[in-house]
């Protein structure tokens, strides 16, 4: 472990600032989660060339199939 003594010694000397700024990366990052988008229909995940995903788009497609809406 004789590799890691020159970041431990560095890191106890920097402790303060490298937590602060962390706390800060994490913090201005917030807002951007905001902006990120999350799709969860997992059948939108799988290539719509499979012949599985392709058959149920096409299924989806027809009026008398589509689900009634409550």
């Amino acid at each position: 472990m004789r590799f890691w003594r020159p970041s431990i010694i560095s890191s106890k000397k920097h402790r303060v600032i490298i937590i602060v700024g962390t706390l800060l990366i994490a913090v201005a990052g917030l807002p951007l989660l905001y902006f990120l988008k999350f799709d969860f229909n997992p059948v939108n995940l799988r290539n719509p060339r499979v012949e599985s995903i392709a058959n149920l788009s096409r299924v989806e497609k027809r009026p008398e199939h589509r689900r009634q809406r409550r």
